[in-house]
């Protein structure tokens, strides 16, 4: 699916810090603005980060960022997806799609040859947006410990 014409994706820009932190809010169900300053402080000037919003009639519609992470545990360069939101109302008309293949633009730009990113296992519409778009599992696993839960 294509966007509509009145959505376009751009690089992001400070201004859309509240429609993030708003849409994001609207997503998880929890506002995390201290987060966000964060993520737009880090994104916005890191020449090896990725920050994209899609913006349509009613202001951004979504938001992409990822950045270029390198050598953690033996891992190759590779670029990393680290958040993707689109607003509810938008959902199957294109704009993550849209969103992820102009950060594969800009991925390769930045001279990386693979995409990563990490999603919950239950969350299905995610996993099968990005398997549709040729993710595939990874050569690593994630491994987690609960710290109230264990003993040293």
């Amino acid at each position: 699916m294509n966007t509509s014409t009145s959505q376009k994706v751009r690089v992001a820009r400070i201004a859309d810090l509240p429609a993030v932190v708003k849409l994001d809010a609207e997503l998880t169900g929890e506002s995390k603005q201290l987060y966000w300053r964060e993520v737009f402080a880090h994104f916005l000037k890191d020449s090896n980060c990725i920050a994209l919003a899609i913006e349509g009639e009613a202001g951004v519609e979504g938001y992409l960022f990822g950045e270029v992470r390198a050598f953690e545990f033996g891992s190759s360069e590779c670029g990393w997806i680290v958040a993707l939101g689109v607003h509810p109302d938008r959902a199957r008309e294109g704009c993550a799609s849209a969103l992820l293949n102009q950060a594969r633009e800009c991925f390769q730009t930045l001279g990386v040859h693979s995409l990563r990113t990490m999603v919950q296992r239950t969350d299905v519409p995610f996993l099968s947006f990005f398997r549709n778009h040729g993710f595939v599992g990874g050569p690593f696993v994630q491994l987690e410990l609960d710290l109230e839960d264990s003993e040293a």
